[in-house]
């Protein structure tokens, strides 16, 4: 024994979904996103992990979010390796405001 804990091969490679994000770096600059000064912005990021079953908290939570909260929420979600995750698609069906799956270089907008 090495005295190294082992990770279970699902934790290795978890699912990770996160909504409330722009497009594209483009889209947030046209749609009047302030830039980050230094790390700093000018909204908050509220930040929700749940396992697979949490979809039903997820969507009762997006039920009752204002379409102008001036919030960015960003969903993680663990979620096995063998299953795609449509959590996006689900969780826009419950929001009044803009839902996407993150991708490399996409900026964090509030709404």
């Amino acid at each position: 024994m090495t005295g190294k804990k082992e990770q279970h091969p699902q934790t290795q490679k978890e699912t990770a979904d996160r909504a409330a994000l722009p497009e594209s770096p483009a889209a947030a600059q046209s749609a009047g996103v302030p830039a980050a000064d230094e790390g700093h912005l000018d909204f908050p990021i509220v930040g929700i992990g749940a396992s697979a079953g949490g979809l039903k908290a997820f969507e009762t939570f997006f039920d009752h979010v204002p379409a102008d909260s001036g919030i960015a929420f960003v969903l993680i979600q663990h979620l096995s390796t063998q299953h795609e995750s449509i959590l996006d698609d689900l969780i826009r069906r419950h929001a009044q405001i803009e839902v996407s799956e993150v991708e490399d270089g996409v900026a964090v907008q509030p709404n």
